[in-house]
């Protein structure tokens, strides 16, 4: 089937565009969103207009904004009105709602918003008069562009008020209660060849270069401007503003009062109230006649002694009212995601998975790696940071070493990772709970990134600590990190890593701060760093990228690190493996296993993320891995696989922290939901360990949102489009989508299609070709990028495997599998770097035979 022909109940449709959805319906279940971001700035808009705009997330300031569950009315709109100047007025906004006066859902003639990587386009087409507008973040200026087409669908001319609106936040999008920003706001009509409003905040702090300043401009021929939201609501709502239906006088300002920019006084200034700027025009329409205009806001640069900036955002700004600006905008745009979607592509005979793979997961890997998860607070999630660039390291090396050295500067001089650390640097303010997870994920990063680009040169670049001066390599680092797990002081007393306030499940944040508590998941995860890092240092040894006088040493540690793996692979299956053949989750500062076949309370549990990683770090195979899957399989339900189950709390379990209390109601998030990452991510990388390709393909159709028979959108809610973070398991709301794009199931899952149903792996010694498919698929390829070379890889399936490579072609030379290249306790074909760097040409073929 494909993406086109999904059947979504008349809400929507993918669209043939590439990563482009219609919706057809004012009213979907919920807010359906989609991102436009480039490197300074990011929309986030929905369905409906409502969203927020934000200058340099995570930590910069808002254009503008909307609280949480606020719905109404979006904050950056134009309102047509269609009858004014009496108490009956009638309008309605660009986006179709809000509109005034209210008499339950409006039925439009005409309803659809298109989303597609380069603007979101609206159509709405009411009370005689058919409304367009495209909106898009600019390329030119840190701000957005907004063009709006008017037309009169009616037999006879009319006369329609129009008011562009913007209700500004200009301010940090996270704040202290007692800064409240309009106390230091400064809204005014300011002199221009087009009409311009201008914001102006000062710094709380005092601090002249942390002023903002932010404008509003349109080429709509208007005369009169409005400043304050007093003004511009007055008596009615921010649903139905009185000012809109109001003639040209007292809440409107003639912008003949307009005084040069930085200038305030009473005629032409709001200042310390709540500002609102819009402006207020007509067009007269013919009939069949449409009339077009534009609106754009935006942010000035800041000047270090806070005198006003230039005025080249808004001439920027304007630029884009001309006839081919709003083109240019959108093509710069557009171009720039073609060449994401150029880096790689697949065709399995799944023609969905195709596209989605292709377009839709990229496009939302780019937006959640500048969203940082969508958390506007200045600190950025190390684990966050490091799952995200990981699967971005493809198709934007370049951003993903920036990341890398970023996380690595941020380091403890012991090896350890704070869980979020602050944008601002090292001196910044970073959350230091003791969360035990975070570097394993920057290493996984680091790998990844080595692997891919054979930039050992990186190993070099010096990296600061949090809390020592001086700095030292990032492969100093990286045995800092790897000796931390070793020291005895950090692993418990079954000789897996202490847990302390977490690991990856957030919600068990008690079952280590007395100190003897162990992570089963975080200790397989130290298994495979450990194996990995000894394998890095002995290739570094082996290929003259270490000093003569320092080889024996770097074998030494190599040694060790080796060592220590197998010491805590073997302290794994001792303590940790249960008597029912699978393995526990965790050890509390109560002295008991959890997730595990009888838990405090009675309960036998499974817990899907410590399973998978110890299928993923290579500890049991044979039979023993064939019954942890078996146990996998009993949390398997309508939503998918459980990140464990079932959930906990009645009755509570102590010494496991929020978890255990009652306090997260079961089947929400953590507990006991499918957290899609913890357990269609994660279980989906076991499965190409494993072998198991139609298992791993089944992970992939509950962890993706358009299927409708694993996500109907009755039940989701959300946009099918979305990789959402859960689907809740509560009852009441089975299946129910929630935190759309606020994942790493979004790497994750790009990886398991590439990692695992491809089997495109780089790795130190070369490239592997490992397929894992279902059985039923004779033949697939795809195409992608190493080494400066094109390679397409073309796979057959004759047989009916699933996986395990018989022999692989490239250029008329043959590979077969290799006992030295061993993944997952199977041979794998592993194809020499350089022999892919001789390939003759851009472009080479790879015939893979399963």
């Amino acid at each position: 089937m494909q993406l086109t022909d999904i059947d979504l109940g008349g809400l929507g449709a993918f669209l043939e565009e590439p990563a482009a959805f219609r919706i057809d319906t004012p009213y979907p279940p919920r807010p359906w969103d989609y991102v436009y971001a480039n490197d300074r700035a990011l929309l986030r808009v929905n369905h409906d207009g409502t969203g927020y705009f934000q200058l340099d997330p995570p930590c910069g300031p808002a254009l503008f904004k909307m609280e949480r569950l606020e719905t109404a009315p979006p904050p950056f709109l134009v309102w047509i009105v269609t009858d004014w100047g009496n108490s009956a007025c009638r309008a309605f906004t660009n986006f179709g709602l809000p509109v005034v006066p209210f008499a339950g859902p409006a039925a439009f003639a005409e309803y659809e918003t298109v989303f597609a990587p380069d603007a979101a386009r609206f159509t709405v087409c009411h009370d005689g008069l058919r409304v367009r507008t495209e909106l898009c973040v600019a390329e030119s200026f840190p701000g957005l562009v907004m063009g709006v087409a008017v037309c009169n669908t009616g037999r006879r001319p009319r006369t329609v008020r129009v008011v562009p609106a913007w209700r500004p936040h200009v301010a940090p999008f996270a704040q202290a209660p007692w800064d409240v920003p309009h106390w230091y706001q400064r809204c005014a009509v300011a002199k221009s060849p087009r009409p311009l409003i201008t914001v102006e905040k000062g710094d709380p702090a005092g601090d002249p270069a942390q002023r903002l300043r932010a404008f509003f401009t349109t080429n709509l021929p208007c005369r009169h401007a409005c400043v304050s939201e007093e003004s511009f609501i007055g008596r009615g709502l921010p649903v139905a503003p009185e000012s809109i239906g109001l003639p040209a006088r007292g809440s409107w300002l003639p912008l003949a009062s307009a005084l040069p920019p930085g200038r305030y006084g009473a005629g032409n200034a709001s200042i310390g109230t709540p500002p609102h700027a819009a402006f207020l025009g007509t067009l007269r329409l013919n009939a069949g006649q449409e009339k077009t205009f534009s609106v754009a806001a935006g942010f000035y640069p800041a000047t270090a002694d806070g005198s006003w900036p230039s005025s080249r955002p808004v001439s920027a700004a304007v630029k884009g009212f001309e006839p081919k600006g709003f083109e240019r905008e959108r093509g710069r745009t557009a171009r720039r995601y073609r060449k994401l979607f150029g880096h790689r592509s697949i065709n399995t005979p799944d023609a969905a998975l195709n596209r989605y793979a292709n377009e839709w997961l990229p496009l939302q890997l780019d937006w959640v790696c500048r969203l940082d998860r969508g958390w506007p607070s200045g600190m950025r999630g190390t684990r966050d940071a490091a799952q995200d660039f990981t699967g971005l390291v493809p198709l934007d090396p370049g951003a993903a070493r920036a990341r890398l050295l970023e996380l690595f500067n941020v380091m403890r001089s012991d090896g350890w990772f704070p869980r979020q650390y602050s944008v601002a640097g090292r001196e910044g303010p970073h959350d230091l709970r003791a969360y035990m997870d975070s570097g394993w994920w920057v290493w996984e990063l680091l790998y990844e990134y080595l692997v891919h680009t054979r930039d050992f040169d990186v190993l070099a670049e010096p990296a600061t600590y949090l809390d020592a001066e001086g700095t030292g390599s990032v492969l100093d680092h990286v045995c800092a990190m790897m000796r931390f797990a070793l020291r005895a002081e950090n692993q418990g007393e079954h000789g897996l890593l202490k847990i302390r306030e977490g690991d990856w499940n957030d919600s068990v944040n008690g079952a280590g701060v007395l100190e003897r508590g162990e992570t089963v998941m975080a200790s397989a995860q130290v298994v495979l760093a450990l194996e990995q890092a000894g394998e890095l240092l002995r290739y570094l040894a082996d290929t003259g990228r270490v000093p003569k006088e320092a080889l024996r040493q770097t074998r030494r540690t190599a040694g060790a690190f080796e060592a220590g793996a197998a010491a805590m692979a073997g302290a794994l299956l001792t303590h940790a493996r249960n008597r029912a053949g699978y393995f526990n989750g965790v050890f509390s500062d109560g002295g008991a296993w959890c997730f595990s076949p009888r838990d405090p309370d009675g309960r036998r549990r499974i817990n899907t993320p410590a399973n998978s990683f110890a299928v993923i770090a290579g500890l049991v195979d044979g039979a023993e891995r064939e019954a942890v899957f078996e146990a996998l399989d009993e949390i398997r339900t309508e939503t998918g696989w459980l990140v464990f189950g079932p959930a906990i709390g009645a009755p509570p379990i102590a010494h496991l922290g929020r978890i255990g209390s009652g306090d997260l109601p079961a089947g929400m998030l953590e507990n006991g939901a499918s957290y899609n990452h913890g357990c269609h991510g994660f279980l989906g990388r076991a499965c190409w360990v494993a072998g198991k390709g139609g298992m791993l393909y089944d992970t992939l159709r509950y962890l993706l949102p358009y299927d409708q028979e694993a996500h109907p959108v009755a039940a989701a809610k959300a946009a099918p489009y979305a990789v959402p973070n859960h689907w809740r398991n509560v009852p009441g709301s089975v299946g129910e989508a929630g935190a759309t794009f606020l994942s790493g199931s979004i790497s994750t899952g790009l990886r398991n299609v590439w990692h695992g149903l491809i089997g495109f792996r780089p790795g130190l010694h070369g490239l592997v070709i490992d397929p894992c498919i279902p059985r039923n698929w004779q033949a697939l390829s795809a195409t992608a990028s190493y080494l400066g070379k094109r390679l397409d890889v073309r796979i057959e399936n004759p047989d009916g495997n699933t996986c395990g490579v018989r022999h692989l072609e490239l250029e008329g030379e043959r590979f077969t599998p290799n006992a030295r290249f061993r993944q997952g306790h199977r041979d794998v074909v592993s194809i020499p770097w350089e022999r892919i760097a001789a390939v003759s040409g851009a472009r080479g073929t790879l015939r893979v035979r399963l």
